[in-house]
């Protein structure tokens, strides 16, 4: 990162849990921060998650209709989901939610009686992830 750069100050758009990885926004300009956090814009956050066990049609359909979360966190939006490749004991599901509650798909994928063993965000609105882990990049005029 260039002295610039680092002389700025920067806001994260969202975060990530310790256990979570993948795409994390980093910006200047507070319009932008407000923009993609307000739930009222619904940006949709994607999530690439290995889950513990065979989702079922069922469960699926559940994640797609909305779930009472733990810890008073009420009931999540619907979920677009999507079933990416079932193992022996695992299933990769891609998951676009468009709210931000704290530990959300952890948390939706526990109500189906699942769990989650690996999540990545791989995209948030038309940003995605399209570095190698720990690298960064500027943000094209389009992007923003």
């Amino acid at each position: 990162m260039s002295p610039h750069l680092k002389r700025m100050r920067w806001h994260a758009i969202g975060r990530l849990d310790a256990a979570t990885s993948g795409l994390l926004l980093f910006t200047n300009d507070g319009s932008l921060v407000h923009h993609v956090t307000q739930l009222t814009n619904k940006v949709p956050k994607t999530y690439m998650a290995l889950c513990k066990g065979l989702l079922t049609e069922e469960q699926l359909q559940q994640l797609r209709t909305g779930v009472e979360l733990t810890g008073g966190l009420g009931t999540s939006a619907p979920a677009e989901v999507e079933v990416v490749e079932e193992q022996t004991a695992t299933t990769w599901v891609r998951i676009i939610i468009k709210e931000g509650k704290n530990r959300q798909v952890r948390r939706m994928l526990l109500a189906i009686d699942s769990q989650v063993i690996d999540l990545i965000r791989v995209q948030v609105g038309g940003i995605g992830l399209d570095i190698e882990e720990g690298g960064h990049r500027m943000l094209s005029d389009r992007e923003v």
